[in-house]
């Protein structure tokens, strides 16, 4: 996909439902369970027509410094209906002495 849908937002959530609080003390790990595009007007799914999509996804570690051996994060596509995988499993491996890591 080139570009998002016309007016909406992409919505991502974790396993357990919830949206991420900025504020909020963050969790040891949190699992992406998955995103969609949201109506800004309607608050509704946007449905993706597009086979195609380009997906960066970015590792950030806080303090980066205290943990010496990062573990590796894979990220993999899913089928919403019927939990099927789509494509490869993309895995960001963090280098020693780096705080962040992006895959594509």
């Amino acid at each position: 996909m080139e570009t998002p849908p016309a007016n909406s937002t992409l919505d991502i959530y974790r396993t357990d439902g919830s949206k991420p609080n900025i504020d909020s003390a963050k969790a040891t790990y949190q699992n992406l369970l998955g995103g969609n595009f949201i109506s800004k007007d309607t608050g509704t799914d946007v449905p993706v027509v597009k086979k195609k999509i380009s997906i960066f996804a970015k590792k950030v570690w806080d303090k980066a410094d205290d943990i010496a051996i990062k573990p590796e994060i894979s990220f993999q596509l899913k089928n919403k209906q019927t939990g099927e995988a789509i494509g490869e499993a993309k895995v960001i491996q963090t280098q020693a002495g780096q705080s962040e890591a992006t895959v594509q």
